[in-house]
């Protein structure tokens, strides 16, 4: 349930491999006069048979405990009356986050989502139940949408966000950030390196070396660790390829055949780690939890994949290991000599995910509900979500920057300081209704430093500010456009490539594992097309580029 967690969060703050987004024209996030105050929100035009006060049944997911009671959640409901012109009666039914999401099933099968709700619904199911009215179509309130709808000014946004009848069922997830950095991080046991005078390596081949040479003064360890499929993730990005479809820049492209020679070298490079003993067997099978003890007891120490918060937050701050230094450099060049792709990066300006926040065909008052969310994308409501209230939790500088302050930012725990008040950048309490836009800027600004590798230095940093400012942008993957699909066409992509992907990754284990020799490699590739037509879904998806 932890790594459910863990990487559920990192989707607030780091994106999955090749997501979309670029500068728009207005992110949404407009400081008004230059001085820290906002410019308040227009109150949108209102019918007059609103209700005196309007009762809703709210389902929201917790992730600590609840933000019922804290100023910034009492701040919320005070501003959301006055804009709505309304009184609130709102029954919140809060699970843990891990529980909300098991519920999901029982929730979509019965249609019980309050008034609004957190949904996980695909595509395809947001198209569905669009058209049979079980969700409101926003755009059938133009006027009650003008704050969600300044996020959607990029068209790589808003069409992340239609549905292929050009509708808007949902409210997305959205970040806005100055920075293209990363959650997830390329870590080293940095102790252990200075140790053993070993440089923090640059090449594929330097990080061999580097193994070898840890494993022949730890011979109980294995040098290079990580859990489930991040490990040849990582190293399949760092060759400009992938086990799946993805975009190169000017199409899509299947990996395991356009880039066959990548994607081979890559497994013969995890091979000769695994086959060396300097991989660790169990990596496919590792938990978080069991990564980070191998971390902390001699056992890994170069891991490819690793959340930048965890280093403060576990491997560094272990009080029977205060010895343990792991720290962050950059991703290795390719086996060409090339620099490495990043995993994940994140967008400058305004990213919308698809988290899909949808408002119940079934709502008495839909336009109200509509409106009521809409406001939560306001400059005011960014403001109170990501700071908290002027003179409590932040000031504004000379500068008209928004600051926190000290009593937050010189707490022994600054974001769980800011959770007291119901701040959602704490990520542990959040107010509203999830989720409320991100400010991964103020983010930043909480975040104690760690250590750090680039050109030849050690120094220390915010692992978020690091890959954004040592990274090439050229260097990064390109970034991929969303495509929306007719029923038709979503059905034949789901088909050719749900047995296609196992079959891929359950082939590369064996491949790594040494259980399947590279001397059967065409006839690997040849077996392809028996589990999935995979030239029929790049139709598909490049005749949508091309319209």
């Amino acid at each position: 349930m932890k790594k459910l967690w863990c990487v559920l969060l990192c989707v607030v703050l780091a994106l999955s491999l090749f997501v979309t987004g670029c500068q728009p024209a207005s992110n949404g996030n407009d400081k008004g006069d230059n001085t820290g105050n906002e410019k308040p929100t227009e109150k949108p035009s209102q019918s007059s048979d609103l209700p005196e006060t309007l009762k809703l049944v709210l389902p929201r997911p917790i992730f600590s405990k609840s933000p019922q009671g804290t100023v910034v959640e009492e701040k919320w409901h005070e501003m959301m009356e006055e804009y709505l012109g309304v009184k609130l009666d709102i029954t919140w039914e809060e699970l843990p986050f891990g529980e909300f999401m098991e519920k999901m099933p029982i929730y979509k099968a019965s249609d019980d989502w309050g008034d609004a709700f957190l949904a996980g619904l695909d595509d395809q199911e947001i198209l569905e139940y669009g058209q049979a009215g079980r969700i409101v179509n926003l755009l059938d309130y133009p006027d009650s949408v003008k704050n969600y709808m300044k996020y959607l000014e990029n068209p790589v946004n808003k069409a992340k966000v239609t549905s292929a009848d050009g509708n808007i069922y949902f409210f997305g997830d959205v970040s806005v950030s100055s920075h293209t950095g990363t959650q997830s991080t390329f870590a080293y046991r940095f102790d252990t390196f200075k140790k053993l005078n070993i440089n923090i390596p640059e090449t594929l081949e330097d990080y061999y070396q580097a193994a070898k040479k840890i494993k022949s003064e730890y011979p109980d360890s294995y040098p290079v660790g990580g859990w489930d499929t991040n490990v040849w993730d990582v190293f399949l990005a760092i060759n400009h390829t992938s086990n799946r479809i993805f975009f190169d820049g000017e199409k899509f492209i299947y990996g395991p055949v356009d880039r066959e020679e990548a994607f081979k070298e890559t497994l013969m490079y995890l091979n000769k780690l695994y086959t060396e003993g300097l991989l660790d067997p169990e990596f496919i099978t590792n938990n978080d939890e069991e990564v980070r003890a191998k971390m902390i007891n001699d056992k890994v120490f170069m891991v490819p994949f690793f959340w930048g918060s965890w280093i403060y937050e576990f491997v560094n701050s272990n009080p029977d290991r205060p010895d343990v230094e792991w720290g962050i450099a950059n991703v290795l060049k390719s086996y060409k000599g090339e620099p490495g792709w990043l995993l994940n990066r994140n967008i400058k300006g305004v990213n919308v995910v698809p988290w899909k926040l949808i408002v119940n065909g079934k709502t008495k008052y839909p336009e109200l509900v509509v409106k009521m969310i809409d406001y939560q994308y306001s400059d005011e409501m960014f403001t109170l979500a990501n700071y908290g209230i002027e003179g409590v939790t932040y000031e504004v500088d000379a500068n008209g920057e928004k600051q926190f302050l000290p009593s937050i930012k010189q707490a022994e725990d600054p974001t769980a300081e800011l959770a007291k008040y119901g701040v959602n950048i704490s990520m542990s309490v959040r107010s509203g209704i999830q989720w409320m836009p991100q400010d991964n800027d103020a983010a930043i600004k909480l975040m104690p430093p760690v250590p750090c590798y680039h050109n030849g230095k050690f120094y220390e940093d915010v692992f978020w500010k690091f890959y954004s400012e040592t990274y090439p942008e050229d260097a990064r993957p390109p970034i991929e456009p969303p495509l929306t699909y007719t029923d038709e066409e979503n059905e034949i992509v789901s088909t050719n490539t749900t047995a296609l992907n196992t079959y891929v990754d359950e082939e590369m284990a064996k491949f790594i594992n040494g259980t399947r020799s590279f001397d059967d490699w065409d006839n690997f590739i040849a077996n392809l097309t028996n589990y999935g037509d995979y030239e029929a879904v790049l139709k598909i998806m490049n005749g949508k580029l091309n319209q």
